[in-house]
Order: C-alpha cells, then structure tokens, then sequence
C-alpha cells in the first residue's frame, strides 16, 4: 500500500508544478504579444511622445515667426500728425534727473508732413547735395555737419568750413530757412513731449546724410545696425529728422524702423522717408531704431538734435565762424 500510495501521490505532487509553469508560459506569451500591438503601449511613453511633439511645435512658431511690421506712415500717404507714445526708459529717466523741466511728460514719436514746407525742402536738397558733393565718403554713406564742419571723404572726415565752396553755400537764402526749420522742431518737440521750450537747446551732431547702395568701406558707412541714439551721442535728449525726398520715387530701401519688444518678440514700426515728413523721438531706448539698406537711388535726409543740456549747445549763427 505504501508503494501504491506513493505512486498515486507523485502525479498530485508534480501537477501544481505543471500549471505553474504553464501560466508563466502564457503570461509571457501574452505580455510578448500585447507590447506590439497598436494603441497599447503604456501611458509613459505616451506622454513623452506628446510633450516631444509640443516642445517641437513651440521651438517651430518661435523661429518660424512671420515678422511683424505696423506702417507708421507711408510715403503716398498725406500725414498731418501722428504721435505713437512710449514709455520712457529708466535710463533716460534717470539721466535727465538735473534737468526737471526737460523731463517729457510722455515718451514716444511723432510725424508731421505738415511742419516743413516744399519751398524750404528745395533749398536744403540742394545744400545738401552742394555741400555733400564737395567730397563724400567712399563707402555708401556720407554727412556733412553744418555746426562742427565734419565732411566725409574717402574714409575719414575733413573740416568743411576750409573749403570756399562750401562757405559759398551758406547763403541768406538757406540760412533763413534752415533756422525757421529749427525753430519749427523746437517748438513740436516741446508741444508734443509736454516741456518747456525755453529750456530745449540745439546741439550737434545736427547734419545732412546721403545713403546709397555703395558697399560699406569704413565702420562709418554701416548705418543699418539697430541702436539707441542717447548711448551713440551723449548730447541727445530728442531727436528729429526732416526728409529731403522720398521712397520709392527717388530711392528703395532706406525705410526707418523702430523697433518695440524683446527679441523674438519684436513688433517693428516703418517711417517711409517722404519729402519734406519730420521724424521726430525721444532718444532713450524706447526708441531702438535702424535704418534699411537702400538697395537703389539716394537718400537724402537732415538729422536734428537738442539737448537739455545746456551747455552742449550750438548757435545757428555757426556760418559766421569759419574754421581756417
């Protein structure tokens, strides 16, 4: 009996084993064949696989970004004033800390066709391509500053006011309207930033400018790069420019362009040069601008500055002092 007992209780012994075994079998079968199939792979790798695709999205928009651009005024557009306000930057803030009177009420920009009139455009034109045409730079830009006599030519700057021809210039005709220009800007810029005009100054550099496509010789020809005019020149507190003709009809290119925003963030505001259009700003760095290349023609312009500074002032009367 114990032999046959022992016999009939082996298989009960093993057959546990057998199920085991069988059961492990099939759930690596199962476990193998589940991990192939279609829309059953664990939540984990889901996830991933969606913050990936979202991390790709977002890197996309940011580099792929269509740049924006506002027309702040076009050159076949008749502008009788515009004023686009800013805040102004601590930094200029903080700088016209002695000069309280100066202080603009509010920061930004502004443009009028309305301020210069077509005569007085003519006679500065003309100035300005005389004097300009006396030398110029070899590169694609040239200046002529009518206070300090700084000309281009070539790749340095020579002093205008030892050159007859450019004495000759300085007539009573171009006198008179270049002061009834300044005296123009001066008060716009006082009446539109909220100061008082008895404490703005003319300062320099205040000067002609003639841009074409010329390759670039001299750091001095690179006029596109973007910058704040108060870090370029310690003397501006305001800025104004008057054009002297216009896009697309005399040049292309040469837009101005403000630019507001962080990068990659940017908004970019145009100014179409136009003849006889003031430009005018606040010089801090709510006013980061550049200009376009001009890829044809030439561009003509006069850049005006004052200060509140005052003894960074220039007189108007500089055609009397010639610098031998």
């Amino acid at each position: 009996m114990s032999r046959g007992a022992g016999k009939e209780n082996k298989p009960q012994e093993n057959t546990p084993r057998r199920v085991t075994r069988e059961k492990a079998t099939h759930k690596i079968r199962s476990h193998k064949f589940q991990s192939v199939t279609p829309g059953t792979q664990p939540k984990h790798h889901k996830l991933w696989t969606s913050f990936v695709v979202v991390i790709a999205v977002v890197v996309a928009m940011y580099f792929l970004k269509p740049e924006k651009t506002v027309n702040l005024a076009l050159h076949n557009e008749v502008v009788p004033f515009r004023f686009y306000k800013r805040h102004c930057s601590q930094q200029l803030l903080k700088e016209m800390h002695d000069y309280p009177n100066c202080i603009p009420k509010q920061c930004g920009r502004f443009v009028s066709d309305s301020l210069v009139s077509s005569e007085e455009v003519d006679i500065l034109l003309k100035t300005a391509k005389s004097a300009i045409g006396l030398a110029g730079s070899s590169g694609g830009a040239s200046i002529v500053d009518l206070h300090s006599g700084a000309l281009s030519h070539k790749d340095k700057f020579i002093n205008a006011y030892s050159i007859l021809e450019f004495r000759k210039l300085l007539t009573k005709e171009f006198l008179g309207a270049y002061k009834a220009i300044m005296s123009k800007l001066k008060e716009s810029i006082a009446k539109n930033f909220l100061i008082d005009e008895s404490v703005l100054h003319l300062t320099r550099p205040t000067f002609f400018s003639k841009i074409s496509n010329i390759t670039a010789k001299t750091v001095h020809d690179e006029y596109w790069h973007s910058h704040v005019d108060k870090e370029q020149y310690e003397s501006f507190h305001y800025t104004s420019l008057v054009y002297l003709n216009t896009y697309k009809k005399d040049f292309e290119g040469g837009r101005f362009i403000f630019i507001d925003g962080m990068e990659g963030n940017e908004t970019k505001f145009s100014v179409e040069p136009k003849a006889g259009r003031v430009n005018a700003f606040t010089s801090g760095h709510e006013n980061v601008h550049h200009i376009e290349r001009v890829v044809h023609g030439t561009r003509y312009a006069l850049t005006v500055s004052f200060t509140c500074n005052s003894t960074l002032a220039v007189d108007t009367n500089f055609a009397t002092r010639y610098n031998d």
